[in-house]
């Protein structure tokens, strides 16, 4: 979740204030096009942690759908790419690594 939440604020942080109209400013940070933010998300779709986390996609899938309704970020639709960690630790880590390119 913690990369899902700094890429949205990467992609704000690319944002021009002066546009005003939304409009989406120039960006060279990873995920984002002049059309889209694509986010990470790893969370345990199985193991022991499963059942503990089991609405979290639902969770980010709504929350994302509200955010594209309402023009998403900064004109930009909001993606993301979803990898099961296993509820294992080093197995987030690498994933990470992964979703991070």
């Amino acid at each position: 979740m913690a990369v899902a939440i700094l890429v949205v604020v990467a992609a704000t942080g690319c944002s021009s204030s002066s546009a005003g109209n939304g409009a989406a400013a120039a960006c060279d940070s990873p995920g984002v096009t002049p059309g889209q933010v694509t986010l990470g998300f790893v969370y345990p779709g199985s193991g022991a942690s499963n059942s503990a986390l089991s609405s979290a996609r639902a969770g980010i899938d709504a929350r994302i759908g509200l955010a594209n309704d309402e023009g998403g970020v900064h004109g930009r639709r909001i993606a993301y790419e979803w990898r099961d960690d296993e509820g294992s630790g080093t197995n987030a880590v690498k994933l990470k690594s992964i979703l991070d390119g």
